[in-house]
């Protein structure tokens, strides 16, 4: 995998749930895809690779990982990514950040990194990111613009969401030290979805 720390750009798709009942993604799933896709045509060069994120927890009885399943609609609407890592550790957005992040450090990768999120989503990302790793100012974010197209009762139903998860978060992670805590570590020991992944 050390050859990916000489990519120009690393694109971090954040999954999103799927249909339980016919397994087809989300609207704010093939946004996401349709989103990072059209970046990437817009690339003077594909020196780049994309991070799919995702083991899930709300497929059903879906036999693939959220991240495989953004994949494999990925693929076969847009195009094969030159070069791509599917994830299947995390369970929510924040083990989403930590484990792109780990493995982006694992690699030494110091180049380009987006993340492609929607756009009522945004705040929750960058709240988690300062938290856990103070300088966001290297990562930048690929929006979908959902929200305009959203009625008042789904907005006030999606931010309210967005709201508890965030106090959620907050809670969970108030007693973290960026400097002297390390994230793995510690979303293990206080995070009741990661108690059984090895650090």
């Amino acid at each position: 995998m050390s050859f990916l720390k000489k990519k120009e750009v690393c694109y971090i798709l954040l999954g999103h749930e799927i249909n339980q009942f016919n397994f087809e993604l989300t609207y704010t799933s093939k946004e996401r895809c349709r989103l990072i896709a059209e970046d990437i045509n817009k690339l003077s060069n594909k020196n780049y690779f994309i991070l799919f994120m995702g083991l899930g927890r709300l497929q059903g009885e879906c036999k693939l990982t959220i991240s495989e399943c953004m994949f494999e609609y990925f693929k076969d609407n847009f195009f094969m990514p030159e070069e791509y890592i599917i994830d299947k550790n995390s369970v929510d957005t924040v083990g989403d950040i930590i484990f792109s992040i780990e493995f982006l450090k694992k690699i030494s990768y110091k180049n380009q990194v987006k993340f492609i999120t929607s756009d009522w989503h945004q705040k929750r990302c960058e709240l988690i990111l300062e938290k856990i790793y103070k300088n966001i100012d290297k990562y930048s974010f690929l929006l979908t613009s959902e929200t305009l197209y959203f009625s008042l009762e789904e907005k006030i139903r999606i931010f309210d969401k967005e709201k508890k998860s965030i106090l959620k978060f907050e809670k969970s992670f108030k007693d973290f030290d960026a400097v002297k805590t390390k994230p793995l570590l510690y979303l293990k020991e206080n995070h009741d979805y990661y108690k059984n992944i090895n650090t």
